[in-house]
């Protein structure tokens, strides 16, 4: 490869990307502004909680309800009859239209009460109230709220469909937005929406800055700084743009996806630098050349583990996570070749001003200082990072997950406030349905029917952390009892019912196709239980199988059903955990392979990937140990962070190779290796960890952490690198040190000499 060779395909790679730029920007902008979460699209349909979530909304209705309410909404409120009207007939006819397209139905506490007190019920206010407790009536008898079930296209711009239902609800009881209390999954996936655009514009952006900032120190120059920014930001474009053209929606786990993009690209585009710089310093006649020819190896084969790292998260069920691993990998290698391609032909081409690193400047003292204490304590140190990661490892089985709304939002946060008002005021907010299905042999009249579900719903009041059962028993006479009044009521019941069952079918109680009877017992959980809704679900499917049993139908297996959010919730906690330990074993495989083969030695590069799992199992194990969950944010950290510190690991392995294959003492290698190294390593955790630190600020937990820990991660792994990683290789290396093996001095001014290059 010549200089003339090199500018050609940096000017060839740029023309390439001046022609790419209109379809990539496009992409990129339209996956931005196209920004939504459903979480119950989390899980394949494949999965039994989703194929029966997709079964319950296409009989019933789905969980897209938004519910409203405010201090002193009471059921006899006039300002709720009146809310009521307007979603049922809005004066406005333009209003109407759009209603009629993304309201599906309302329903408030006051219909529901005048409904119980009328004809053919005649319910007493109190009993009518009772009735309703949990759901539309608070625990006071009096507080109410308006439901709003949003229609499939109403929750799929989601966005305008709440900002309409806001904007009559201030013009109806003329409160201000901010008296306003709102909840339900379309709310909460609103609010998300909103986070995630704030995150890819402020913080994302906030991110670019500083990564590249920090990029112009390290490399010293605007214009390479400029260059490796610019291929930074077009790989983040590539991969916004395959997000819209792939038909996928930008969404709360893909928010980082850009940031590390961009931050990662800037990293390779340090350690090709340093390579160029190293060969300016030997007064190499062509630098450009001879920095492709060392870089190039390395710098693949970091980019493929880090790539792996990320392809792993390929295994995951849960779909965000997966496209956030193929589509991140993909950039990632993208972002690494456009680097391989422009940078040497630019440095060739701009002859970039090298300044020269003073031999025995403060940082390769400082380098070689800590070198010759890792050489020195190199067993010991061994031993302790062993037996660090042994007792973190203890605490991997006490690792729990996180995915309900107090994970998602910091307490603080205005939608923490109305979860917990709601809670307080009103009831639980996190919806789940049981279904009972009756088949035409079970010769059932319709008030037997309801009697069992009465029972049911009787059955599961008192289960802690739900509440707010309703149902077509909720509606029906009392059939409690026994004697010739209880037939009477079941006989009445059965004739009406028998007539005409348009009354439930309308309110989405119960489904009839072709004999076949389905009902429904819808509840809701509690946002702040302290159970957990694998609990909660178990205990709600132990009761309702006891009550089947009591009345003899519990034979049959597909009897009852349980769908709703508060079991995809349940599922997808679940699959979180399993699918960290499946992706980070897959990734710890994969790598080592190539690990192995890139050193040419099974034990040397089986050894080397002690020092990139010690970060994973020592943070998350400490994790386990002080009960802090994990979500869907700080389930991708561990796969990428082991893609990430794999690179610096290669690097320190290729010079630590290369100075064997020279003929070089283990220890004086080793020392070399440190101080050659340990700069563009130190810099580019910085630029990594500086880069994904904005993410912090954000409001939307999982990013927040997700921030928090990678930052976390690349620290240690850069303790790993520096101090466990020499350690192990000063004790396991074929080659031993020798008596004649350069004094301190020697090897500080030999390694000094070395440029700080990786």
């Amino acid at each position: 490869m010549t200089e003339q060779a090199l500018r050609r395909r940096l000017k060839f790679t740029f023309i390439g990307m001046l022609l790419l730029l209109p379809v990539v920007g496009f992409g990129s902008r339209q996956a931005i502004h196209h920004t939504r979460i459903h979480p119950e699209e989390w899980l394949p349909a494949s999965h039994p909680e989703r194929a029966e979530y997709l079964n319950f909304t296409a009989e019933f209705e789905g969980h897209d309800v938004v519910l409203i309410s405010w201090d002193g909404c009471t059921w006899d409120d006039p300002k709720l009859a009146d809310l009521q009207s307007a979603f049922d007939k809005p004066d406005d006819p333009e209003r109407a239209k759009y209603f009629e397209e993304i309201i599906d139905r309302a329903v408030s506490g006051s219909s529901l009460m005048d409904r119980l007190t009328a004809e053919p019920l005649n319910l007493e206010p109190d009993e009518a109230a009772e009735r309703l407790k949990g759901s539309f009536i608070g625990p006071d008898g009096k507080t109410s709220c308006q439901l709003v079930v949003l229609t499939p296209e109403g929750n799929e711009d989601r966005t305008p469909s709440i900002n309409a239902i806001i904007e009559t609800a201030v013009e109806v009881t003329g409160l201000s937005r901010e008296e306003l209390v709102l909840t339900g999954p379309p709310y909460s996936g609103s609010v998300i929406d909103e986070e995630s655009i704030l995150s890819v514009r402020v913080f994302g952006g906030l991110s670019i800055l500083a990564a590249f900032l920090l990029c112009r120190v390290c490399v010293g120059s605007w214009k390479l700084a400029g260059v490796i920014g610019g291929a930074a930001l077009f790989s983040q474009f590539v991969a916004l743009s395959i997000v819209h053209y792939s038909g996928i929606y930008m969404d709360a786990v893909l928010m980082a996806l850009p940031t590390m993009v961009f931050v990662l690209t800037t990293s390779a585009g340090i350690h090709l630098s340093n390579y160029y710089f190293a060969a300016v310093a030997e007064g190499d006649p062509e630098p450009g050349v001879t920095a492709l020819r060392r870089g190039w190896r390395p710098a693949l084969l970091a980019t493929l583990t880090t790539a792996i790292g990320l392809f792993s998260l390929a295994i995951s069920e849960v779909q965000p996570v997966r496209a956030f691993g193929i589509i991140g990998g993909t950039g990632i290698i993208i972002g690494s070749l456009l680097v391989l391609a422009l940078l040497p032909g630019f440095l060739t081409r701009a002859k970039i001003n090298v300044r020269e690193t003073k031999v025995g400047g403060w940082r390769d003292r400082f380098l070689g200082g800590m070198a010759d204490w890792v050489i020195a304590a190199g067993p010991g140190i061994a031993l302790m990072c062993l037996i660090a990661m042994v007792w973190s490892g203890m605490g991997l089985g006490s690792l729990k997950t996180a995915g309900d709304i107090p994970a998602l939002f910091r307490p603080d946060s205005e939608i923490m406030r109305d979860y917990r008002w709601f809670e307080k005021n009103l009831g639980p907010t996190i919806p789940l349905d049981v279904v009972i299905q009756f088949e035409p042999d079970d010769e059932m009249s319709y008030a037997q029917q309801l009697q069992i579900l009465g029972a049911v719903q009787e059955s599961l009041n008192g289960i802690e952390g739900a509440s707010g059962f309703v149902s077509a028993a909720t509606f029906a006479p009392d059939l409690s009892g026994s004697g010739f009044s209880l037939l009477s009521r079941m006989r009445r019941l059965n004739q009406r019912l028998d007539e005409d069952t348009s009354e439930y079918i309308d309110e989405h109680l119960l489904v009839e196709q072709d004999g076949v009877k389905r009902w429904r017992i819808s509840l809701r959980a509690s946002t702040f239980n302290n159970r957990g809704y694998r609990a909660i679900l178990e205990e709600i499917r132990d009761r309702t199988e006891a009550v089947l049993g009591e009345w003899d139908v519990v034979e049959r297996p597909d009897r009852a059903e349980y769908a709703g959010m508060m079991a995809m919730i349940q599922k997808v906690e679940a699959t979180i955990l399993v699918d960290l330990f499946w992706s980070f074993l897959t990734a710890v495989i994969l790598v080592s392979i190539v690990l192995m083969l890139a050193v040419q030695n099974v034990f040397r590069g089986a050894i080397a990937m002690l020092p990139n799992m010690f970060p994973i199992v020592l943070v998350f194990g400490t994790m386990g140990w002080f009960d802090i969950a994990i979500d869907i944010g700080a389930m991708m950290t561990a796969s990428i962070a082991l893609g990430i510190a794999i690179d610096d690991t290669i690097h320190l392995l290729f010079k630590f190779k290369s100075g064997l294959r020279d003929g070089g003492e283990v220890n004086t290698v080793l020392r070399r290796s440190i101080v050659s190294c340990g700069i563009p390593m130190v810099m580019t955790t910085v630029v990594c960890g500086i880069g994904f630190l904005p993410l912090v600020l954000s409001d939307f937990v999982p990013t927040n952490r997700f921030g928090i820990l990678m930052c976390v991660l690349l620290v240690t792994a850069l303790f790993g690198d520096l101090v466990f990683l020499p350690s192990l290789l000063g004790r396991w290396s074929r080659r031993k040190p020798k008596q004649d093996e350069p004094t301190d001095a020697e090897s500080e001014t030999n390694s000094a000499a070395e440029p700080a290059a990786s």
